[in-house]
């Protein structure tokens, strides 16, 4: 039995195929994409209407969090995006002073694991 998904993220997934988010493996318009990788992949390829249409899909608190662990820990290399939105969509009052607290974090969660 073929799994139906949304099609608002159906929308989102070929339009991620489209840019070629996914140049490093194989995804297919009937690929199910998991919720983390959808909204990451859709803040660093697509548009704010497209990253509006997230939280009509997602809770907020679902996408802050997927934003926070898989684009904020990854440091400067996403800083104007990450500045946009962390003041855009979350209301982040103090956005470098946000992503170091995030990152330190981060870090010593991963050093703590080894």
């Amino acid at each position: 039995m073929k799994h139906q998904q949304n099609p608002l993220k159906q929308e989102l997934t070929n339009k991620l195929i489209a840019a070629k988010a996914f140049w490093s493996y194989a995804v297919t318009a009937d690929t199910v994409i998991p919720a983390e990788v959808l909204i990451e992949k859709t803040m660093i390829h697509l548009d704010i209407e497209e990253i509006n249409q997230l939280f009509l899909l997602y809770p907020k608190h679902k996408i802050k969090a997927a934003w926070r662990d898989r684009l904020v820990v990854q440091g400067d290399g996403y800083y104007t995006l990450n500045n946009f939105i962390a003041r855009v969509y979350f209301k982040v009052k103090n956005p470098d002073a946000y992503f170091k607290r995030v990152t330190t974090n981060y870090l010593t969660k991963i050093q703590c694991q080894h």
